[in-house]
This record gives C-alpha cells, structure tokens and sequence, in this order.
C-alpha cells in the first residue's frame, strides 16, 4: 500500500434515525515538525460549519454543527514523532420534512 499523501483526512460513518443527534469525529493527519499546517485546516473547517445552515435533501433536511464539547483536540502517534493527528468532534442532525 502507497504512503499517504500529507495531510489528508479520516472520518467515520455512523447511523441513526431522524432527529438524531449524531456524534461523528474525524482527524485531520499531516507529517511536520509544526502544527500550522493541521491547525489551519481545523480552523477553516470549524469556521465553515459554523457559517453553515441546514442543507435541503430529498424529504428532508441534514446540519452539521459543533456541540458544546471540544472541535479539534491534538494527538499524536506513539510511532511517529512527526505525524501531527488533529481529532475533529462534530454533530449531524437529520430532520425530516413533511410534504
């Protein structure tokens, strides 16, 4: 399997119903001596769902939103002093809308 190509991003899939309130984290991944790189692309991240509204599909409605808990939290990885692993907390809401 190829090397990564710095930085990218990993998230998880969840499931649930229709007014949910979903838990979803993802982590932004980069290799440097520095955190700018991964810290800037967590703020542009947070700052984007922020300014965000619930988006129309199908028969309903879906947001994205940052709960009360902590957006970006830094991690590391035991094997890799360079890797620079940036733990994104967001909610997902599914809403529906009758017709």
């Amino acid at each position: 399997m190829p090397e990564p190509k710095y930085p990218y991003i990993t998230y998880e899939a969840a499931a649930g119903g229709f007014d949910d309130q979903i838990p979803i984290t993802a982590s932004i991944w980069d290799r440097s001596n520095s955190w700018e790189k991964a810290d800037k692309l967590a703020d542009e991240i947070e700052h984007y769902i922020r300014l965000s509204n619930a988006t129309k599909y199908d028969k309903g409605m879906y947001r994205v939103y940052i709960g009360y808990n902590t957006f970006a939290q830094n991690m590391g990885d035991p094997d890799d002093d360079l890797i620079k692993r940036k733990l994104l907390n967001v909610y997902f809401e599914f809403m529906q809308v009758d017709i």
